[in-house]
């Protein structure tokens, strides 16, 4: 069943991660919001996926969320669904992958990835590449990182470009279209893979590949892969994309410089602090979910005020995906069940 609304969901004071109390934005927030940011949270339509609970792994972009589901056998059969933002229109496709991992949509496709375990039999991880329209197979490749490998294979997309991590302790630049390797470069020793380390949130920006790895954030060159930066990063775990650069996310928040010097920001009272945040770097806002007693969306502009708060179900809440205007949501209040499509600019 699909519906539509356009109803406004109300703010409500902002939940810390670390505690259930709630907060009150910090005091030299204007009291007056303007009506761009009235708009922010909007509910521009709700989407039944069944079951909505069971999704995997998502990403959005195009229009459009694109999620996993595995198929009730709890084989390796899964069903890939894209569901329309502006019809409400479900179309569905079938891959057959062991432990898919993650979704990763780029102007050649959606990328879907696996994270092979150990212990159910050691085969190589693979790479798809679907056509984002008809979720047909268009093109696919295997990678095996030997005996230490540990950790899913990891994409990140721009524009001809497409960057591949994984748990070998390799970066390679793969051909957007083919998958075929254009250049690599090894990042993890042997000694990194068995003390479990592993590459994390690649990211392409300002002409470099960036990812965290030995508790480092590490800047490569697009055309070499040779590093051209090398900083300690902290207790961070995300690197994301705002208007203003790049930020690192974890029990925290740090800008990058342009050299990739670490440098963290002022928390804001009850956004940020310890406990699990997702985050989302947009173009004019930060989406955030914070896991209290009960699962928080935070909107909030780049200089930290609180634009809309929004407590989701206990059971069900969840951010899937975010674009720089729409936020997926599982767990909505009045949407409960289905998947929510939130305005963000």
């Amino acid at each position: 069943m699909l519906t539509g609304c356009s109803e406004a969901v109300s703010a409500i004071p902002a939940v810390s991660a670390a505690s259930s109390p709630a907060t009150s934005p910090p005091a030299s927030q204007p009291a007056t919001v303007s009506p761009a940011a009235q708009a922010v949270g909007t509910v521009l339509r709700s989407v039944r996926i069944s079951p909505a609970n069971a999704i995997d792994a998502a990403a959005a972009g195009a229009g459009a969320l694109y999620v996993a589901l595995q198929q009730g056998d709890g084989g390796s059969r899964w069903t890939i669904e894209r569901a329309d933002l502006a019809t409400g229109r479900i179309t569905k496709g079938t891959v057959t992958l062991p432990f898919l991992s993650t979704l990763t949509l780029g102007p050649h496709g959606l990328y879907v990835t696996t994270s092979v375990i150990d212990k159910y039999g050691r085969k190589p991880d693979t790479i798809l590449r679907l056509n984002a329209t008809t979720l047909r197979v268009a093109a696919r490749r295997s990678i095996d990182g030997g005996a230490l490998w540990d950790g899913a294979v990891k994409v990140a997309a721009h524009g001809d470009l497409l960057a591949e991590a994984d748990g070998g302790g390799d970066v390679r630049l793969l051909d957007p279209v083919t998958l075929a390797t254009r250049t690599s470069a090894r990042v993890l020793s042997t000694g990194d893979l068995q003390a479990g380390d592993g590459i994390e949130s690649p990211t392409i920006f300002g002409g470099r590949l960036w990812v965290l790895a030995r508790h480092d954030l590490i800047s490569f060159d697009l055309g070499t892969l040779a590093v051209r930066s090398e900083q300690p990063q902290g207790p961070f775990s995300q690197i994301v994309e705002t208007q203003d650069g790049l930020e690192l996310v974890g029990t925290g928040v740090a800008s990058v410089t342009n050299r990739g010097a670490v440098v963290p920001k002022p928390t804001v009272p009850g956004v940020d602090g310890e406990g699990s945040q997702r985050a989302f770097g947009l173009q004019s806002t930060v989406l955030e979910q914070t896991n209290g007693v009960a699962p928080t969306i935070l909107i909030r502009s780049l200089d930290g005020r609180v634009l809309r708060a929004m407590s989701l179900d206990h059971g069900t809440g969840l951010l899937l995906a975010a674009t720089s205007t729409t936020a997926w949501v599982e767990g909505v209040p009045g949407h409960v069940g289905a998947v929510t499509a939130l305005r963000l600019g």
